[in-house]
C-alpha cells in the first residue's frame, strides 16, 4: 500500500478537505511544489491557483484556492485558505451552496457597512443576482484572453454548464447572462472596469441606494467610500483567466469549429 499524507484544506468558514493523498501539489507564490509523504517541514506562503490531490499517479481532486499558507511537516500538509472552490464536477447543490456561502459574506458586510443611514437588511439566503453579477461579469473578461470562435465556444459550454446545475436550459441562462452584461454595462457608463460594474450592480440589485444617507441616496449613486470598500470583496470573485492560459489549452470540437 503506498504511503500517504494527510491533506486539510482550511477555510474562515470550515474544514473543506480533510483526506489522505499520495501526493498533493500546491500553488506557491514563487511556483508550483509537490508535497509527499516524510516532505522536509515547510512553510510557504500560496498564490491564487489550483491544489491538485493525487493517488496512484493521477489527480483524483482540484480545489481553486485564493492564496494563503501551506503548514507542510513529513505527515501532513495543511492548507489555511482565504476561500477555496472545488473544482469536480458541479451539481445543482454543490454550486448552490459555493453561491450562498458568498452572498451571505456580502449580505454581513452591506448589512453592517456604517455608510448607511438605515441597515438594508439584506437577506443572506437571496444569492440569486449575486451569483449572476459575478458569472456575468467574469464571462465578459473571456474574449479578452480567447481567440475569436474560442472565446464564444466557451461562454456557450459555461452557460450550458450552469445552466444544467441550476436546473435551467442552457438558452435561459445565456439569456440571463446577456441581460445581467447589458444593465451591468449600463449602470457603468463611462468606467469599462468589470470590478467597478460589479460593485455598481450589487448596490442596484439588492437595493441598498435607498439606505444611503440623502446626499447619495437624492443622487442615486453608491457612496463612494462604500463602493471602494465593496470592491475589495469583490476582487475575490474575479476569476484569474490570464493563469487559465498559461496553465491549459482550449481545443475546440470539430462541431464548435463549424459553429
Amino acid at each position: 500500500m503506498a504511503e500517504t499524507t494527510q491533506l486539510e484544506l482550511v477555510t474562515p468558514a470550515r474544514v473543506m478537505v480533510s483526506k489522505a493523498a499520495e501526493m498533493v501539489v500546491v500553488p506557491g507564490s514563487e511556483g508550483l511544489f509537490g508535497v509527499l509523504p516524510r516532505h522536509s517541514a515547510l512553510l510557504a506562503s500560496l498564490q491564487r491557483g489550483v491544489v491538485e490531490v493525487y493517488e496512484s499517479g493521477k489527480v483524483i481532486d482540484r480545489f481553486m484556492i485564493d492564496g494563503g499558507l501551506a503548514d507542510v511537516s513529513g505527515e501532513s500538509v495543511t492548507i489555511l485558505a482565504e476561500r477555496a472552490i472545488h473544482l469536480g464536477s458541479a451539481d445543482a447543490a454543490q454550486l448552490k451552496t459555493q453561491a450562498a456561502d458568498a452572498s451571505d459574506d456580502e449580505a454581513a458586510f452591506l448589512n453592517a457597512a456604517p455608510e448607511f443611514d438605515s441597515c438594508p437588511n439584506l437577506n443572506e439566503d437571496d444569492y440569486g443576482k449575486f451569483l449572476m453579477i459575478v458569472v456575468s461579469a467574469n464571462l465578459s473578461l473571456i474574449p479578452k484572453h480567447f481567440d475569436p470562435g474560442v472565446d464564444r465556444a466557451i461562454i456557450q459550454r459555461c452557460c450550458a454548464k450552469f445552466g444544467f446545475a441550476l436546473g435551467l436550459p442552457p438558452e435561459s441562462f445565456a439569456r440571463k447572462v446577456k441581460e445581467f452584461r447589458s444593465f451591468m454595462k449600463e449602470i457603468n457608463r463611462p468606467s469599462k472596469n468589470t470590478l467597478t460594474a460589479m460593485t455598481r450592480a450589487v448596490c442596484y440589485k439588492y437595493g441598498v441606494i435607498a439606505h444611503q444617507e440623502p446626499y447619495f441616496r437624492d443622487m442615486n449613486v453608491p457612496n463612494p467610500i462604500l463602493q471602494k470598500n465593496l470592491r475589495e470583496v469583490m476582487e475575490h470573485f474575479l476569476w484569474d483567466w490570464e493563469d487559465f492560459v498559461d496553465q491549459y489549452r482550449v481545443v475546440l470540437a470539430p462541431s464548435e469549429e463549424q459553429a
